[in-house]
């Protein structure tokens, strides 16, 4: 009821699910940086964004906005 995923809150690890949902969250947060970006993104860049967030994700159950703002201040 609380929304906290069981599975994580006893194994620390987030259930193997569809993850879509996550994956579309993490590309927003992309399309809003490149936005504000000065120079053109490569496809590279905005994977290895993807990927490094979609990480956390798996580790954490989310995604910290603190690492987020940091990854995009190194990438720019």
């Amino acid at each position: 009821k609380a929304g906290i995923n069981i599975s994580w809150l006893l194994t620390g690890q987030v259930p193997e699910v569809d993850h879509w949902d996550i994956v579309e969250e993490i590309l927003e947060l992309v399309a809003e940086w490149e936005q504000n970006r000065n120079k053109p993104t490569t496809v590279a860049e905005r994977t290895e964004l993807l990927r490094l967030f979609y990480e956390q994700y798996r580790s954490n159950g989310r995604i910290d906005a603190n690492l987020a703002s940091s990854a995009f201040r190194l990438a720019k």
